[in-house]
């Protein structure tokens, strides 16, 4: 059996999707999702942990966040992680992102439209 790399998420728009279009007319999306977790202190307090994802999506599904996801709303994300590797000013850096290959929103952002259905993948 092969490995599992999968990753679903759970979280809100922290920025404006960046679309752009290449050469040979491919299209990539970039979102920024914030993800949320709350707790409990063992003095009772509760605390809450923000962690931000970078996100890609390729080809229609490109295209669909680029016309339809805005700063603020709610999406279900499926993806997988992957890895760059860069060399800046002589050192070696590796980056983490996800590509995604299916997204769901669920929310507008606002508080009205809780549990939209609209979906790429």
């Amino acid at each position: 059996m092969d490995g599992l790399n999968e990753v679903k998420l759970i979280g809100n728009v922290g920025k404006e999707v960046e679309l752009k279009h290449l050469d040979n007319d491919k299209k990539v999306a970039k979102i920024v999702l914030a993800t949320n977790k709350t707790y409990k202190k063992q003095n009772g307090e509760k605390e809450s942990k923000t962690e931000w994802h970078n996100i890609e999506f390729w080809g229609d599904t490109a295209q669909f966040c680029g016309t339809y996801i805005k700063k603020g709303m709610k999406l279900y994300i499926n993806g997988e992680l992957r890895t760059d590797k860069f060399d800046k000013d002589g050192q070696t850096h590796y980056r983490t992102k996800i590509v995604g290959d299916d997204v769901k929103i669920l929310s507008d952002g606002g508080s009205k439209n809780e549990g939209g259905q609209s979906t790429a993948s």
